[in-house]
């Protein structure tokens, strides 16, 4: 009966015997199918990237918890601290920075800075930010003392390349009261890093730690202590247990304080997103009970002498039950073709879009990355496919029970 049952809905996918209205709707449906299975696959995967980047990208250059404090001055007490928050299992690694605000300069232009002195050994094995250098690096800070590290957007701005100079003003202004003229190095550009994401292209630096010392003045060896952690979507309990067991003085921040908000909306947008493309497959599932209704309608005298010839309910629900599974997994398997191929061109069709508009689709002073990264998950595929198989099945339920339940006689007489 199952070999029958097949048969039957084999021939009822492929024949072309239908009314133009049957056949137009099941084209509708499959292609409804396909279109939003695509969609669904490609919108999902760009939010997987938005969110892979933020995680393992940017969150992988700055520090997920930073320590601070403007009273502790003595390395000893830094020690401590530092001792303290590395003997947490969560964290991963700890090391001292210097941070201010300043402004850098050149013969072309200015901006307002976030002046980062780092120990270079330290941050090339704890930072990711190596692996965005698009010229020079961070050795660059160990053989030269005043060797800077910028990002492109800034370098854009100043106008300046490897090997230039770039004058920082210090924020602090000296203890004269005749003359009131803030301090200031020359640095030249070591190194020159593009992550993709406005705040860290254009408005940060990377200096010597020892540079950044000298330059603000500063009467600690350090200003803050830059922890690392394995889970950065834990940084917010992470930081307020840290801030419990620390002397009352000190100020604990984790990376929520600045990026939460693009984080957070990230994920927001892929749920509300990812709700209203399933909406748009349940419009194509419906589609597809429109289809399948209109069959039963036009096959009623084939169901009819089947059941007189001894076909069982089970027997033509069956039928209608295959025939929905094979428009879906036919719309699926196409829309997950297409999704996927779409996923891996994106930036082809992007660098289309730039090419006739005349300017960037993504910018950077709008979005928090100036590209579409793509996440493609095998487990997100599954889950789509799956439920779009399994949504299909069930709608089939419907037309399946009402020809199961049809009344020979009336079938015949051209009845439902």
């Amino acid at each position: 009966m199952r070999n029958l049952s097949s048969h039957i809905a084999l021939r009822y996918l492929g024949t072309s015997n239908h009314s133009h209205l049957s056949v137009f709707m099941s084209r509708l449906a499959v292609l409804g199918l396909v279109s939003s299975t695509a969609i669904l696959i490609l919108v999902l995967s760009v939010m997987n990237g938005f969110d892979r980047e933020m995680r393992e990208s940017i969150l992988g250059v700055i520090p997920n918890i930073s320590i601070s404090t403007d009273e502790i001055t003595s390395e000893h007490d830094w020690d401590e601290i530092k001792e303290f928050v590395e003997a947490d299992s969560r964290v991963i690694s700890a090391g001292y920075s210097v941070e201010a605000f300043g402004v850098a300069s050149s013969a072309k232009n200015v901006k307002a800075v976030a002046i980062s002195g780092i120990d270079p050994k330290f941050e090339a094995r704890n930072s990711v930010i190596e692996k965005f250098m698009i010229a020079g690096g961070l050795p660059g800070l160990e053989s030269n003392l005043w060797g800077i590290v910028l990002g492109r957007t800034l370098g854009e701005l100043l106008e300046v390349e490897i090997g230039e100079s770039v004058e920082i003003f210090s924020p602090r202004l000296p203890q004269n009261p005749v003359s009131v003229m803030p301090t200031f190095k020359r640095f030249t550009v070591v190194g020159i890093y593009d992550v993709g994401t406005q705040t860290l292209d254009s408005g940060m630096v990377m200096i010597n730690i020892e540079a950044a010392r000298r330059l603000i003045r500063s009467r600690s060896e350090q200003t803050n202590l830059n922890v690392r952690i394995e889970d950065v979507l834990n940084a917010d309990e992470i930081a307020l247990d840290l801030l419990k067991a620390l002397p009352e003085n000190v100020s604990v921040v984790s990376w929520t304080s600045s990026l939460g908000n693009i984080y957070e909306n990230i994920r927001l947008s892929k749920s509300i997103v990812g709700l209203m493309l399933w909406f748009l497959v349940m419009i194509a599932v419906f589609n597809l009970v429109v289809s399948l209704r209109m069959v039963v309608r036009e096959k009623r005298g084939d169901i009819a002498i089947l059941k007189t010839m001894g076909g069982s309910q089970w027997l033509v629900a069956q039928v209608f039950l295959l025939q929905g599974l094979g428009i879906a997994v036919l719309g699926a398997g196409v829309g997950l073709f297409l999704g996927v191929l779409g996923a891996l061109n994106i930036d082809s069709f992007v660098s289309f879009l730039d090419n006739q508009l005349g300017r960037p689709l993504m910018s950077k002073e709008i979005y928090p990355l100036d590209f579409l990264p793509i996440d493609l998950r095998i487990f997100d595929l599954a889950l789509i496919i799956i439920g779009v198989v399994f949504l299909s099945v069930c709608a089939s339920l419907v037309p399946a029970y009402k020809a199961a339940k049809g009344n020979p006689i009336v079938m015949l007489r051209g009845g439902d």
